[in-house]
């Protein structure tokens, strides 16, 4: 009685494993790379979709075997594909509903797999065991069927999602878009092993400026001061002038915040203030009713060493005030001329 029932269990095995499809080596390796360059800030908005954003056709074929039990086996294929990306948003892409992926927080994608056999169209994933609606048999030797004509996966359309607007350049390193399995058979038993791993790699480069608007004088001329005349640190704002500045950005989509830091070398003695020429002589920097302490050349600025901005998003403009004051640094600095100077330093989040 025992025996019976391991045979049992051993045959019911067998038949959920039927018509299972496998590579005849490894999975067939599917890889390519994406490059795009979004050049207005249209482009560049959330919920963008660009359809048929990329298509690939790898013009070759591949082989599998399909177990059988059996001296033939129907010749349609079921195909189901599983990924390991989670999933995103749902749209509307060539008249049919496409399930997009996350990539990261900026960017989702979506995917229209060849179907080939007697299909011949290019379906949306995912896939559950969708039929190719091939006909006619393979010959069964040995438990299985030697299949060396599939197409199903080498070719497709990818189509792309911006969820979050970003700036620069995101460079994505080869990663598994999805696997594609198939069976001979519409019941039983998953296939363990894909027939088709799709890979692809990515680089999108949204490039983004802000700079001065053209025709504005650059320079802060403080006159003629006596050493009296001069603040001291922590001071009250003795000579000060007051300027501002038009700032024009190009390809700065809503959402993107633009960040504006002073970039100069600080003072020795206290790096509250810009250095200048003359030792013993900084300049004091204000904007937007706060203290702009220099940024140091390459680094990153802090929160108070910002300047605030607000950009308008339809003109891609923007104004900000500066208020500067050259401050002693001893009593009794010696006389002399003094220059100092700082780089408006943009960067985008």
């Amino acid at each position: 009685m025992s025996a019976g029932l391991v045979s049992l269990m051993l045959l019911l095995g067998d038949m959920a494993r039927a018509g299972a499809c496998e590579p005849v080596d490894n999975a067939q390796r599917f890889s390519f790379a994406f490059n795009r360059v979004f050049a207005t800030p249209e482009e560049n908005a959330t919920d963008a979709l660009y359809p048929n954003a990329y298509e690939w056709n790898l013009g070759r074929l591949y082989s599998g075997r399909c177990a059988c039990s059996g001296s033939t086996l129907p010749g349609g294929v079921y195909f189901t594909t599983r990924t390991s990306l989670a999933k995103g948003m749902s749209r509307g892409v060539n008249g049919v509903n496409v399930q997009f992926y996350e990539i990261n927080r900026n960017l989702q994608l979506g995917t229209e797999i060849y179907l080939a056999g007697l299909v011949k169209a290019f379906k949306p994933t995912p896939w559950s065991r969708l039929f190719n609606e091939n006909t006619g048999s393979f010959n069964c030797s040995q438990g299985s069927a030697l299949v060396s004509n599939f197409e199903t996966g080498s070719r497709g359309r990818l189509h792309l999602l911006i969820s979050r607007p970003f700036v620069g350049v995101i460079n994505v390193s080869e990663f598994k878009v999805l696997d594609v399995f198939g069976s001979m058979h519409d019941a039983g038993a998953e296939p363990v092993k894909p027939l088709v791993g799709l890979f692809m790699s990515m680089s999108v480069t949204v490039p983004q400026n802000c700079k001065l608007a053209p025709g504005q004088s650059t320079t802060i001329d403080f006159g003629s001061l006596l050493a009296s005349q001069l603040a001291v640190p922590g001071g009250s704002r003795q000579g000060a002038v007051s300027r501002s500045f038009y700032i024009q950005c190009t390809n700065i989509s809503a959402g993107v915040r633009v960040n504006l830091a002073l970039e100069g070398r600080p003072h020795g003695r206290d790096a509250r203030y810009l250095e200048t020429t003359h030792q013993n002589v900084a300049v004091a920097m204000e904007s937007g009713g706060k203290r702009v302490p220099p940024t140091v050349p390459g680094a990153l600025p802090g929160g108070d060493q910002l300047v605030p901005i607000a950009l308008d998003y339809n003109n891609l403009r923007a104004l900000f005030d500066l208020i500067a004051w050259p401050v002693k640094m001893t009593e009794r600095p010696a006389p002399g001329g003094f220059q100092g100077s700082a780089t408006l330093k943009f960067d985008f989040e």
